[in-house]
């Protein structure tokens, strides 16, 4: 009886050990990076980038806020794309006034084949003067 659940675990290891090998090889041109970073220590802010799967699809930009600890109440959001052939696109997302905890999404189709993007965002105050400014982690394609 021992030696049969030998067996089988041997051939569930060597199961996971073969779907692992399967999944590590991604193409060149997979999708990777992305998500939230804290805009600081000092701030309750994350700003945030993802893309729908694929090298042409579009990328997402957005932030979270669950304080608004330095008066944060605006803000103007930008997607920041750098290709690797060296352009570089700065395409304007939006303004939005900070009333919940959630900003809407905003997108952007990728301007070229390869590359990476980010999502820039500039925080001001009630009466419009500059607080600071948070970028997500990279996006790359």
């Amino acid at each position: 009886m021992k030696r049969s659940a030998t067996k089988v675990s041997t051939g569930v290891a060597m199961l996971a050990v073969a779907a692992g090998v399967l999944s590590v090889g991604a193409p060149a041109s997979a999708d990777s990076g992305g998500g939230c970073r804290r805009a600081s220590q000092n701030t309750a802010v994350s700003v945030c980038i993802s893309v729908r799967s694929g090298t042409w699809n579009p990328l997402w930009a957005d932030f979270y806020v669950d304080g608004t600890s330095q008066g944060e109440s605006r803000t103007k959001t930008y997607i920041n794309v750098s290709c690797s052939n060296g352009a570089f696109y700065g395409h304007f997302a939006g303004n939005w006034d900070i009333s919940g905890t959630h900003s809407p999404q905003w997108s952007y189709s990728k301007p070229c084949s390869s590359g990476y993007g980010y999502t820039h965002t500039v925080f001001y105050n009630s009466s419009g003067n500059f607080i600071y400014s948070a970028d997500s982690p990279n996006q790359y394609w």
